[in-house]
């Protein structure tokens, strides 16, 4: 899960090409395009001079609709003395690539050899319950999102073992600037002491500089069942939820676009009509 993938920007020819590629990448892939180097849409944009004009405007159509979700700023360094493959191919041996795809004649792989069967499914992990796991698995959404949305109705910050992660999580190089929403089903999230007053000494701490944590309780009538974490970019579901135990097995996998998008808008658009109970927020 979340292997990267790096493509010659020089090896399209035509919108068709351009759209099948990153089509077969995103947060709903669980796989992605690098864009290397920094420059490589500008790489792209002076090859495409050649083609036709409406043709440009397509690949320009394609890259706006879908290049957010496909692809992954990775600040790899670039020689610009030496091909964009010899330079792909180094990093593909440095273990920073899956794979790397050119044009013909480069004795690499071409977009004609992206298929299901090259490209390995990528779509779901299982890991040990730690901190450090499930976060790793999240790198490619926290890296790309300025609000990001959890969905646990088990979530407490009376255990341990929700604390232990979501310090983990606010610690996290991304986390700056960034806004995390936390939704609960009420009847777990309460506890004997105030959660607000758990949250400012247990998790502010912990927090990078312009980051929020808010924290909505809900009374769902039970509907709350999956646990996510998602943005606007893609969604993760863990179906064991955000506890750390150093021992339990938990499943993640990609959520499809279309599940994604239900859950973006039943949260973030507040379209969910849940009561809610309890809303506070901690800031750094």
């Amino acid at each position: 899960m979340n292997e990267k993938y790096a493509v010659d920007p020089v090896a399209f020819n035509s919108a068709l090409e351009f759209r099948y590629l990153l089509e077969k990448f995103g947060f709903d892939q669980g796989r992605f395009l690098a864009e290397y180097p920094k420059k490589w849409r500008k790489m792209l944009f002076d090859h495409i001079v050649t083609l036709p004009d409406v043709e440009q405007m397509r690949i320009k159509r394609v890259l706006e609709c879908r290049a957010d979700r496909s692809m992954l700023r990775m600040g790899l360094p670039y020689d610009s003395g030496r091909s964009w493959v010899e330079n792909a191919v180094d990093k593909k041996a440095a273990g920073l690539f899956t794979e790397v795809f050119a044009g013909k004649g480069s004795g690499l792989l071409t977009l004609h050899d992206i298929d299901d069967e090259q490209l390995a499914d990528s779509r779901g992990v299982r890991v040990v319950a730690t901190a450090k796991n499930l976060l790793a698995v999240a790198e490619p959404l926290l890296q790309c999102s300025m609000e990001v949305f959890l969905i646990d109705p088990y979530i407490t910050l009376g255990k341990p073992r929700y604390l232990e992660f979501f310090q983990a999580l606010l610690a996290s190089p991304h986390a700056k600037d960034t806004g995390f929403v936390f939704f609960a089903r009420n009847e777990h999230f309460v506890c004997k002491e105030s959660p607000e007053h758990i949250a400012q000494r247990e998790l502010l701490p912990y927090m990078q500089m312009g980051s929020s944590a808010r924290f909505v309780s809900l009374n769902d009538n039970r509907q709350m069942h999956g646990r996510y974490m998602f943005s606007i970019k893609g969604a993760l579901k863990y179906d064991k939820g955000f506890q750390v135990d150093g021992h339990t097995l938990v499943d993640i996998e990609v959520v499809s676009k279309n599940i994604h998008d239900e859950y973006f808008t039943l949260y973030h658009d507040r379209e969910h009509e849940f009561d809610i109970v309890g809303d506070f927020t901690v800031r750094k």
